[in-house]
This record gives C-alpha cells, structure tokens and sequence, in this order.
C-alpha cells in the first residue's frame, strides 16, 4: 500500500501528513508475529522501523507506522494492549515516539473492552509536536504522560546507578555435577556423600576445598535452607595449586572433564576444557565481595514468588541464585517490600508464568531510599518480618513457595490448603521422615490447628504492610501510606496465539491471585520510583563530571541496533488500512 500515491491530497501539501489517525490494530505478540509470517518479515521490521527490537508486539509497529504517516500539529488515537507501555515493545513504539518530537496527551491504561470479549485495552491519544497541557491520563489532569503511561519518571529505560554496583551477584556457574557430592542425583554423575565423608576422613584438608551448595532449590523448598549437596571448588587455583588436594582433582578429572569434552555447547571449548577444575563461571567477584561478611540476602533467580532470605557465608551458592551484599535486615526489608517487588515484576524478564531476578535490570536500577542499609525502622521492620517467617516456616514445615502460597491465596482459599495439609499429615504416621524433618526440630507445636496456622499467615500479610509502610516513609512518600491497601486480586497476561487454543473469544488467561498494590498504587510507585532513578542518575552524571569525568550514571540500556535513516519513519509497509 503506497500512502502518498493513494492520498497525494494529503501528502502533496504544505506539511504532509494526515491531520488524524484512528484506529484498532490487530494484536501479535511476539511469538505469533514471528511464527505467523514469512522467515523474514521480523526482521524486515526491525530494519525499517529503527531503534526497534527484542519482544516487540506487532502493535508498535502500527503506532510507529501512523505516526510517521501525521503532519506536524496531527494526532493519532489507537487502541493497544497493555504491552504497549511496557518492555520492547514500549521501548520500540512509544519511547521512540516521545523522543522524536510525539506528545502523549490522552491514555486510559486499563479500559474495559464493551461487549462479551473480557478484555482489558489501553488507548493511547498521540500528537506530532507539543500541544500545551495539562493532559488526560485515566481521567485526571497531568503535566507529563510518559512512555510507560506515568505521569512522571521519563521515557527512557532506568539507568544503571553506580551507587549499586559490586552489591549483586549471581552464583557461580559450576559446568559440571561432577563437582558436587549428591545423593539424590538421579543420572548418577555426583560422587555419593559416603565417599566424600571417606576422602575427608583420609585427609583431613580435603574439607578446605568442599563447600556447602546452595542453589534455588534450597532457598525456595526447604523450611530452614538445608543443603544436601556439597561441591568441590578450586576457586581460580593454577592447575599446580589444584593438584595439591589429589583425591578431589581425580574425582574432578574423572568426572568433569569428560562432561566438557563431550558437551556440545561452544562454550564447552576453551578455557573451561583447558581448566576442568574451575568452574564455568567462577564469580570470583561475589566471594571477594561477601568473605568478611558473616550473612548475605538470597533469591532464586527465577520463581513465581519472589522471596528474599538471610543465608550464612562459607558456602558455594549456585547460577540459580541471586545473592546480595547488604546489612542484613535493612537490605531484606527493601528487597522483599513492594515498592522493590514491582519495580523486579515490571522490569524483570520472564520464563514461562516466573520471574527472572536478574540484577542488572531488577537490582543495579532500583533507587533504594537514601542512607536505606543505616536506617534503624527498616532494621527493626525487617527483623520482625524475618524472624516471624522464619519461625512460622519451620513450624508448619513448608518452604518459602509454599508459605507464599498460603500468604498470596484468599483466606477460604488458604484454610483450605492448611486443612488438607493437615488431614495428610494426621492420616501419615511417618509424614517427619518422609518430608525430611530434622529429630531436633518438633512442627506443628506454635500452630496446632489449620486456623492457628491461618492467622499466623494473617499476621504475616500485617508485617509485610509494617514493612512495606517503613520503605515509603524512607523515601519521604507518607501521602502514600493511607493508599496502600492490599487486595487479592488476579493477575493477566495478553492472550496470544499460543494460548488461543485454550482461551475462546479473546479471553485472557488468568494467573494465580496474589496479595498486592492496586494497579492504580502499583503505577504510582512506579512512577515515583523511575523519577527517583532519572534524579540519582543525574546527582551521579554531575558528581562525576565534577570529580574530572569519572563515576557518572552508567546508561541505561537500549536496543539501537541501526542508526536511523533520514525521513519520517522508514519506507511504506503494508500494515493494513
């Protein structure tokens, strides 16, 4: 479809362009755009349409596609999907947009959609230029509607700010279970635990080179963090200073080397095949940072519930964790308040229904209230919390999943869970040894019954709000404070071709309930918080240029594969009428 050909009324006019564009897209999410079309047509795209990328819905496409197709002065108004204002496909439509001289001055985020379908859109009103405000957004007057569909904090991704580096890791990457010592390894490649208990017993000093592992498992299931595995660790030892432990570099030779050699991977060539005795990934950088201190904040890097932990140092931790350097209590009670979790939740990126913790989007962004790890209310909100969930973890005996299950779950809902739970228990005479109770610890003594357990899990949704009150008040946000109400509500994902079989009539799928913000309060700490960063970022880029060039904000990151081509927008695509 060529526009200036079919309309030359339009387009062979002083200022080109049409004076307005209304429309309803059809929506394509990623996977379908891609499957659903030739080879080539995402990428064709990308190539057309610059500073476009990753998982970017088609819809993008259609606002970047109008817009280019408006006179200055012109607007657009167009119905989306709620990925509009979030993750590539924000970052493709809407920040390119706002950058290249496009004002939002109208969005409802979430509308009903009129009729059977239960479908929630957003619309979005665009102009080519800046018309004066206030603006319209949900239905209250603004000065700002940002790509995110904020009425502060910018158009761009957060930047990464100095003031968070070398506080986050991620485990090391062993490459390899014949490091470990395991005996629940159904393919049989870890050494048996007798055998190491045997090599110790042989050689005492074999025990400075075998550590505790510590991987998602063990953060999220077990009610007091136990291991079960051990791990052999050499650190970054030469292949001579290894050899000084020779039982475990022959248990390592034997049993890695051999896995590297035959692994397909690219990276199985190299440096790890070269050095068998060092793991894949060694994170020297984590246990240089953590070996004077005596606890670390813990979280599975990819999970449904996003639950921190206090773990002691001394042990290996695995790539399946996230592990921080902060003051113990102060830094749990800022990572497990929601202001943190929906900062992680809306940045985050995603493996099926869970969230991936990775800490250079969730973490090295988030702008933690100032002086927050010397804070003595969030010391004593946090210390309450944890030793609270601690407690009524080990007395029920269920691990963190599990306890957030309960917590996120309507009461009817979760005294439902407990009193099936207990049935199972009371009908198994033997259910201590078979869920792994240790002889030392003595559950079900605190909260005897299904409705004792019920209201411990009441009381920790209260400290969890006690928590939550102490971060706003950190930031100075008290306004907040009468605001955020907690309700169990469901959550959304977009429904896409993938699910279509499923879901009939546009319907979308529903995830679990979880115990949350409104979105209205959600969007608003948000908001709050992104500004917060853009601010921290450029106290650091003018602190920087101050100290002679060095310490300013690291960018943020963004998808700019290809400079941008002179012209409006690119070469005309038929995108539909």
């Amino acid at each position: 479809f060529h526009w200036e050909i079919e309309y030359p009324e339009v387009f062979d006019r002083e200022n080109p362009g049409f004076d307005g564009i209304v429309g309803n897209p059809p929506f394509a999410g990623h996977v379908s755009l891609t499957e659903g079309n030739a080879v080539s047509y995402s990428d064709y795209l990308r190539e057309i349409f610059p500073d476009s990328g990753g998982k970017c819905d088609l819809v993008a496409f259609f606002f970047r596609r109008a817009f280019g197709q408006m006179r200055k002065e012109g607007c657009l108004g167009l119905i989306a999907t709620n990925s509009i204002g979030q993750g590539d496909t924000r970052e493709s439509g809407l920040r390119w947009i706002c950058t290249q001289g496009g004002t939002i001055y109208g969005a409802r985020k979430r509308y009903k959609w009129p009729g059977q379908a239960a479908v929630v859109v957003s619309v979005v009103h665009v102009a080519k230029g800046t018309p004066s405000h206030p603006y319209d957004l949900d239905g209250r007057d603004v000065p700002l509607i940002t790509a995110y569909l904020f009425h502060a904090g910018g158009h761009e991704n957060p930047a990464v700010l100095r003031a968070n580096a070398s506080k986050s890791f991620q485990g090391s990457v062993v490459r390899g279970m014949g490091f470990t010592f395991d005996d629940t390894d159904a393919r049989g490649v870890a050494t048996p635990l007798s055998e190491m208990e045997r090599l110790i017993a042989r050689d005492p000093r074999n025990a400075d080179r075998v550590f505790p592992y510590i991987g998602g498992e063990e953060v999220n299931d077990s009610p007091i963090h136990q291991h079960h595995r051990y791990v052999i660790n050499f650190g970054e030892m030469s292949e001579e200073e290894a050899r000084r432990w020779p039982d475990l570099f022959e248990v390592v030779k034997a049993k890695v080397l051999p896995e590297r050699i035959s692994s397909t991977a690219k990276s199985s060539s190299g440096r790890i095949t070269e050095k068998f005795w060092q793991f894949g990934h060694t994170a020297k950088s984590l246990y240089d940072v953590i070996q004077h201190l005596e606890k670390v904040i813990l979280v599975s890097r990819v999970g449904q519930r996003l639950a921190f932990t206090l773990l002691p140092t001394g042990r290996v931790f695995a790539e399946s964790t996230v592990v921080f350097a902060l003051n113990a209590f102060p830094g749990l009670c800022a990572l497990q308040s929601r202001a943190h979790e929906v900062w992680a939740r809306f940045f985050a990126s995603s493996m099926k229904d869970d969230l991936r913790y990775t800490p250079t989007d969730c973490f090295e962004t988030f702008p933690f209230s100032a002086g927050f790890e010397t804070n003595a209310a969030l010391e004593a909100a946090g210390r309450e919390y944890y030793e609270f969930r601690a407690a009524l973890m080990q007395d029920l005996w269920l691990g963190l999943t599990e306890i957030y299950n309960l917590f996120h779950a309507p009461d009817d809902e979760a005294l439902a869970r407990l009193e099936a739970l207990y049935r199972k228990r009371a009908a198994t005479p033997d259910w201590r040894t078979a869920e792994s109770v240790p002889a030392d610890r003595s559950p079900l003594t605190l909260y005897a019954t299904p409705a004792a357990a019920l209201a411990a899990v009441r009381r920790l949704r209260e400290l969890h709000a006690a928590m939550d009150a102490a971060v706003l008040t950190a930031y100075g946000w008290t306004d907040l404070l009468p605001k955020c109400t907690c309700e169990f509500l469901l959550d959304y994902e977009d429904d896409d071709s993938e699910s279509a079989a499923e879901e009939s009539g546009g319907r979308k799928k529903k995830k679990p309930w979880r115990y949350r913000w409104p979105d209205e309060i959600r969007d608003e700490v948000l908001a709050r918080l992104l500004k917060e960063n853009a601010a921290r970022a450029e106290e650091e880029r003018l602190a920087g240029a101050a100290a002679g060039g060095g310490g300013g904000p690291i960018p943020p990151k963004s998808k700019r594969p290809k400079k941008p081509k002179p012209g409006d927008d690119g070469p005309n695509l038929n995108l539909g009428t």
